[in-house]
């Protein structure tokens, strides 16, 4: 059998950089490790490469490399993108949810512990009126009740036990906390509260987001809180009465495209990743309105998000600690 040797940059195609970025995309012919290769930028006004393989973004394009050796040629295309990264933010997606149960005080304060620059709560109300941190209105996904959140007290909701979630043996007797309870974990270090107002209560009831406002300013979190809503009315609202807290548009519609809307009103909007497109998230930041994308548990992602102009990343995982 004939043996056909070509060189490879073993990488998939379309590899992304910044302007500025130096990044090494090395080549190599399996079989003939020592053969000689000849590095060449097809598009040098876009990307340079030198002799060892070393890339330099120069300017906002698509561009190929390639590498030559025995005749033959592999090429790699690169995308280029004007977008030099602040530290991105990394937010706790219902605490550190990989290492605990979802939106309990445990979660939280590992969140807090590992240097997560923001923990995301989500928001029901009790039928008393307490506002606890879970994400479902039904209690059955996380403790079996199969019983409704707006059906019962908190005094009846805090005896049910965690059932469901990460190293729920190291954790027992886990029970859902109050808002109150998981500000008092922030409040005093460097981790500030992101909170999802939920609950179809807080559109049917805005004086509901009046006891909120009062609970973050009770610990002091004015200035760091982001408050986040899928209803313009509660944000409206919530802007009226405190316009100091910076608030938040989940945006859940592909066919979202307001940004006149989230301009006037100061707002950052919150993306999911499988709905988020860099050109509209490029308009954004050309507009100066921060972007916050939902990657959840979705790690391959990672190398495509950290070149867009995002303001954060909410998930299970803490991605970027310092520039890289």
């Amino acid at each position: 059998m004939r043996i056909v040797y070509w060189p490879s940059f073993h990488l998939k195609n379309h590899q992304q950089l910044a302007i500025g970025e130096t990044k090494k995309f090395e080549a190599s012919i399996i079989g003939l490790e020592n053969e000689k290769i000849v590095y060449k930028s097809e598009d040098p006004d876009i990307i340079s490469i030198d002799d060892e393989g070393n890339v330099t973004g120069l300017k906002k394009g698509r561009g190929d490399i390639s590498a030559s050796a025995i005749g033959k040629k592999a090429r790699l295309t690169i995308d280029v993108y004007d977008f030099m990264r602040e530290k991105i933010k990394n937010i706790a997606h219902m605490g550190l949810k990989s290492q605990a149960p979802e939106n309990t005080i445990v979660s939280f304060q590992l969140a807090v512990d590992a240097g997560f620059d923001y923990v995301e709560a989500n928001l029901q109300v009790t039928k008393d009126k307490e506002f606890i941190c879970l994400f479902s209105n039904s209690l059955k996904p996380m403790t079996g009740f199969d019983q409704f959140v707006e059906d019962l007290d908190y005094k009846d909701i805090k005896e049910k036990r965690f059932i469901s979630g990460k190293n729920l043996n190291r954790y027992p007797d886990l029970y859902i906390p109050t808002l109150d309870e998981c500000l008092s974990i922030v409040e005093n270090t460097n981790t500030a509260p992101l909170i999802e107002l939920k609950h179809n209560l807080f559109k049917e009831d805005l004086t509901l987001i009046d006891k909120i406002n009062d609970i973050i300013k009770k610990h002091h979190l004015e200035d760091r809180a982001v408050v986040m809503s899928a209803n313009k009315d509660v944000l409206n609202y919530f802007k009226k009465l405190n316009p100091n807290i910076q608030l938040a548009f989940k945006d859940d519609d592909v066919s979202f495209n307001d940004i006149d809307y989230l301009k006037e009103n100061n707002l950052m909007v919150f993306l999911d990743f499988k709905i988020a497109e860099y050109n509209f998230i490029e308009d954004l930041d050309d507009n100066n309105i921060k972007v916050i994308i939902s990657l959840i548990n979705e790690k391959d992602n990672y190398n495509s998000i950290k070149y867009w102009p995002v303001y954060g990343i909410c998930s299970s995982f803490k991605f970027f600690d310092e520039n890289e």
